[in-house]
């Protein structure tokens, strides 16, 4: 009878691998919750936090325009992992064809005022409190370290953008990193400036903003990751639930004991925070 044991003890390991836990992903899309165009300016006289649209890259004139994007990231689970990001963007209008834009993550907090451009907003409008300008983090109290925005020199991210309008999708592990150290509070979250090709005018690309006023023409950060394993969640659904017993049951002893159990049962009926 020992003998038996022994024999059946390789295929009965084989068939517990049958039932390790999936790890399962998770994606959320996520709308803007700020966006800002910094219009170059020694005064910072000009903004557009109300604006429909931002800009970036150099007008006709060789004035530059950077745009800010922030989105806010916390309804992901605390110590996930960051598996793919996407930005999209709607161009709206150009002037000119293909150009680069790059994503850069911005190193300090800016604002979003009631300021609103006239037109095609272009020009932008009158600054309001508040407000990111050229010089202006918040108008007109708090200043950027360096006139044009605080970003990092590294490009997260960067796209070559056509004439046409219509969505413009930025991804990579550039962007996967800065949202993965958001998340980690390894580096704090004050989003990215949009920087286009300031060497040549005109280069100037008008994106739509959270304000316009057609809801899929607006900013969207599409994030897919990894939840964190939580307590009583055994077979990788983000529920502890019956589901969860039933697994502890098919795999008893390998690897799973009855403690196992009392740890589902003590979680009973949690969703693990996980999906937003």
């Amino acid at each position: 009878m020992r003998g038996s044991r022994l024999g059946f003890r390789p295929m009965y390991a084989t068939v517990v691998c049958l039932f390790t836990a999936p790890v399962l992903a998770d994606t959320v899309t996520l709308p803007s919750a700020a966006d800002n165009t910094l219009y170059q300016s020694d005064t910072g006289a000009t903004s557009n936090g109300a604006g429909q649209y931002m800009f970036a890259g150099l007008t006709a004139t060789g004035e530059a325009r950077r745009a800010c994007i922030l989105f806010d990231v916390s309804s992901i689970p605390p110590g996930s992992t960051i598996n793919s990001v996407m930005l999209t963007l709607n161009l709206s209008r150009s002037i000119t064809d293909n150009q680069v834009v790059e994503v850069h993550r911005l190193l300090a907090s800016w604002g979003e005022g009631a300021s609103l451009a006239p037109g095609n907003e272009g020009s932008g409008g009158e600054t309001q409190p508040g407000d990111a300008t050229w010089i202006h983090r918040f108008f007109d109290t708090s200043f950027w370290a360096t006139p044009g925005g605080d970003f990092s020199p590294t490009v997260s991210a960067s796209q070559l953008v056509g004439f046409t309008s219509g969505p413009v999708v930025w991804s990579g592990p550039g962007l996967v990193a800065d949202v993965q150290a958001w998340l980690d509070g390894s580096a704090a979250n004050h989003g990215w400036s949009l920087n286009g090709d300031e060497t040549v005018a005109p280069s100037a690309k008008r994106f739509d903003t959270k304000e316009n006023i057609v809801p899929s023409f607006r900013p969207s950060l599409r994030v897919n990751f990894t939840p964190p394993p939580c307590d009583g969640d055994y077979d990788g659904d983000l529920d502890a639930d019956f589901a969860d017993i039933t697994f502890v049951l098919a795999n008893f002893n390998n690897p799973f004991v009855f403690s196992d159990i009392t740890v589902v049962l003590a979680n009973f009926g949690n969703d693990c925070g996980a999906r937003p």
